[in-house]
Formats: structure tokens, C-alpha cells, sequence
């Protein structure tokens, strides 16, 4: 594939970017090329992989700047889900990423059994309360210390239970974001190890390229 035709496929498919990042990427990968020189574009091309993995490495990069701009659960878990598949187009960094995801599973497993278990408190709590303001009512006619007990009781567990609440909203937001946040980064950090690893050995190619031509006889 020549360069025209390799950075006009990645320039298309970054098209859900920003014209501002599309042209940052765009001209580092440009500047790139013409540094190691038309006899290493392919070599060098070659060693990066598709337009398809280089741009999803781009927008994985991109993912995470704005999530750290706008760090709600709902892009976090998007961002978690694009790195990840940037991730996977690095073979190299294939096996860590695979490690990530159980325990990510686990995180999310455990957090949400929290939450779930947090959330039948709170209700439990809120529903015992009203049945039991409702007994105390009852025995009103009977007995006005053990009916303001029951009132009394009922309205603790009832209030309680809708204090609980807000931890338990809390918590759900605040955990899936510490999970996206961290896998996120950790994910991009491996994806660049790989992308970096990756123009190391397209350079020393395009080194070795160049050493066997300087000794090829003339």
C-alpha cells in the first residue's frame, strides 16, 4: 500500500473525530513518514499494521482525554469498551488485557452484589418502618405507650432506609467510575507500550533497510 493511500484510510476513519485531532494525528503520522524516507515507508507502514489499528489507537487516546473531561459512568464504560478494542488489535499487549478484564469482572461483581445488597437494606429498612408506623396506628386504641413505640420505631427503620438510598446511588456512580477510570488508563498505557514498541522495530528496520543499501556495491 503506498503512503497517500494508507494515510487517506486513516484520515477516513477518524472521521467521528474532531477536525482538530484528526489533523494533529494526521501530521504526526505524515511527519513520521518523511522522516525515515520514501525507501522505509513501506517497511515502516507495515510494522504499524492496518489504517484500521492505527486509528482505533488514536480514538482510544482520544476516549480517555474526554472522559477525564467528563468522567460520568455511561462514557466510562464507553472509553473502557473502545481501549479495550485498541487493546486487542496489539497482539503483543493481548495477554495483559485479557488478565485485566477477570479482574474487572470480578470488580464489577463484587460492586454490584454491594450495591444490590445495600439496596435490599434500604428497602428492607423502609418497609418494615411502614408496616410498623402502621401497627403502632393500630394499637392506638389499645395502648398509647406501645402504639407511639411502634411510631416511633417505624419512623427510625423508615428514615433509615431512605438515608441508606443515597449511599447506594452514590456507590453505583462512584464505583463503575473508579472502574472505567482505572481500566481505562491501564488499557491506554498498554495500548501506547505497544504502539511504541511497534515504531521501534519499524525504525530499526528502516535502519537496516538503509545500512543495506549504503553496502549494496554500486
Amino acid at each position: 500500500m503506498k503512503k497517500e493511500e494508507y494515510l487517506l484510510q486513516l484520515r477516513k476513519k477518524l472521521v467521528k473525530l474532531p477536525p482538530d485531532d484528526v489533523n494533529d494525528a494526521m501530521e504526526y503520522y505524515e511527519e513520521y513518514l518523511e522522516e525515515v524516507g520514501p525507501e522505509n515507508e513501506e517497511t515502516t507502514m507495515m510494522a504499524w499494521g492496518s489504517p484500521s489499528r492505527i486509528a482505533s489507537q488514536i480514538m482510544a487516546q482520544y476516549a480517555v482525554k474526554q472522559m477525564s473531561i467528563d468522567p460520568s459512568a455511561k462514557k466510562g464504560l464507553s472509553t473502557v469498551w473502545i481501549v479495550l478494542l485498541a487493546v486487542f488489535a496489539s497482539p503483543i499487549a493481548v495477554p495483559l488485557a485479557a488478565a485485566l478484564v477477570a479482574v474487572v469482572l470480578a470488580l464489577v461483581v463484587t460492586i454490584i452484589a454491594l450495591i444490590a445488597s445495600l439496596g435490599c437494606v434500604a428497602v428492607s429498612f423502609a418497609g418494615s418502618g411502614i408496616v410498623t408506623i402502621i401497627a403502632g396506628f393500630c394499637l392506638l386504641t389499645k395502648s398509647i405507650q406501645t402504639a407511639v413505640f411502634y411510631i416511633g420505631v417505624g419512623l427510625f427503620l423508615t428514615g433509615a432506609g431512605i438515608a441508606i438510598m443515597p449511599c447506594v446511588v452514590w456507590l453505583s456512580k462512584k464505583g463503575f467510575n473508579f472502574i472505567a477510570t482505572f481500566c481505562s488508563k491501564y488499557l491506554l498505557s498498554l495500548q501506547i507500550k505497544s504502539q511504541t514498541l511497534f515504531e521501534k522495530k519499524a525504525t530499526t528496520k528502516c535502519k537496516q533497510g538503509k545500512k543495506a543499501t549504503a553496502k549494496a556495491p554500486t
